[in-house]
């Protein structure tokens, strides 16, 4: 008797509550999107893509030969005890890598970090590949600048670049890309606070970053402010560059009875 032959299926197939999706419906990211930090940016000498793609292509308005498919960049920075955004497009032009094209969305030239975000189909069905990229506070790059909640354009990216960076936050020493080059704890709080969304003890992120070696002194101190007190010491970031300091840490807000 000639026994049946199983086809893979090209849909989920739905079982009871649980949806099953088979084997056949994933793909491995595309080369461009698992690219590792090997290009570097000639004018800083920081990274360029400074993490491994977290990029999923599903299909075929995925790939990057997609018919439609645009690069987007969310820039973040904190001023004013403020995080704010702004964001960058450009239509990947035939044949051409995701790199250029975010480069003509942004000056990534002015980026201390920046790393793939996500890649997603927009309302209209193009394809989107959002980047995510940090500054400090004292960088421009134009001034349409929002604070976060009000961001208009691509809010939904904007939220997820900003989760992103809250989770980060915790593990790495990603502050290093939003922080000025020598700075006061006090003033470092303010960055964290902002990013964060919630409050955080001055005296538990200096331990904290210190034990992990993220933070180092330096000479000389800021100046007391008008209601006086001792003057700050100053420190730095050890590495200028992404590092993962503790994979099991997560700043959370302080407990409240």
């Amino acid at each position: 008797m000639t026994r049946p032959t199983l086809k893979p299926l090209a849909a989920a197939v739905v079982v009871g509550a649980a949806v099953v999706v088979p084997a056949a419906c994933f793909f491995a990211p595309h080369p461009l999107a698992t690219r590792a930090s090997t290009t570097t940016s000639t004018a800083t000498g920081i990274a360029f893509f400074t993490a491994h793609s977290e990029v999923l292509d599903c299909g075929t308005k995925t790939v990057v030969d997609s018919t439609s498919h645009t690069v987007i960049g969310v820039v973040l920075r904190v001023r004013d005890g403020r995080l704010e955004a702004r964001t960058g497009t450009a239509a990947l032009r035939a044949g051409e890598q995701l790199e250029p094209a975010l480069a003509r969305a942004l000056d990534v030239s002015a980026l201390a970090h920046v790393e793939q975000l996500e890649t997603r189909v927009l309302p209209d069905g193009a394809v989107a590949t959002a980047y995510l990229g940090l500054v400090s506070g004292d960088t421009s790059l134009g001034d349409d600048w929002r604070e976060v909640d009000a961001a208009s354009q691509h809010r939904d990216l904007v939220a997820a670049a900003r989760t992103r960076l809250r989770a980060k936050l915790s593990y790495t020493n990603v502050g290093f890309a939003l922080a000025p080059a020598t700075f006061t704890i006090s003033e470092l709080r303010e960055i964290y606070v902002a990013a964060l969304g919630h409050d955080v003890s001055a005296t538990n992120l200096q331990r904290v970053l210190v034990r992990r070696r993220v933070l180092e002194r330096v000479e000389g101190h800021r100046p007391s402010g008008a209601a006086g007190g001792r003057p700050a010491a100053l420190f730095r970031f050890a590495a200028d560059r992404l590092e993962v300091t503790d994979e099991f840490a997560a700043l959370r807000p302080p407990h409240r009875p």
